[in-house]
């Protein structure tokens, strides 16, 4: 109780002690947390960059710890959703703009365009026998309006 009352008798040298506490403990934060650069340097491993290809023809394994990415790659992107039927390229391929990477399944698709070519026919083949005549396509369009408007 005696060093109590004594740093309350004495603000400016408790005050100062304070402060240097504050100090010494802010360097030696500093200090520890600073790791010599040597010892760094000296656990640096060196990694070799090993080709697919290579690998693949007997390079037993390779470990490494770290991020690997591409010098070039790009996003690869479908409008429509379907399973790849066939690939054209492999790995390490240099691909061009509007080359064929891949096709994927489109049966589906390729139905509905021949669903759409049959009906084109079929109205050239009405246009050309003159089966469909401007006043009978005409008169229909005015015959389905009406039924429409006498429904509603």
């Amino acid at each position: 109780m005696k060093i109590f009352s004594y740093l309350r008798s004495h603000i400016v040298v408790s005050t100062a002690i304070a402060l240097l506490a504050v100090v010494i403990a802010i360097i030696g934060g500093r200090i520890a947390t600073n790791k010599p650069t040597a010892s760094v340097a000296s656990d640096v491993t060196h990694v070799t960059l090993v080709n697919a290809a290579s690998f693949r023809q007997g390079v037993p394994s390779v470990s490494a710890n770290g991020i690997v990415q591409s010098h070039s790659q790009a996003d690869l992107r479908s409008q429509t959703s379907a399973p790849v039927s066939s690939i054209d390229v492999s790995i390490g391929d240099s691909v061009y703009p509007g080359e064929t990477i891949l096709e994927l399944q489109n049966a589906d698709i390729q139905a509905q365009l021949d669903q759409a070519k049959a009906s084109l026919a079929l109205a050239q083949g009405q246009y050309s026998t003159g089966a469909v005549s401007l006043n009978s396509a005409k008169q229909a369009a005015i015959d389905k309006v009406n039924d429409a408007y006498n429904k509603t």
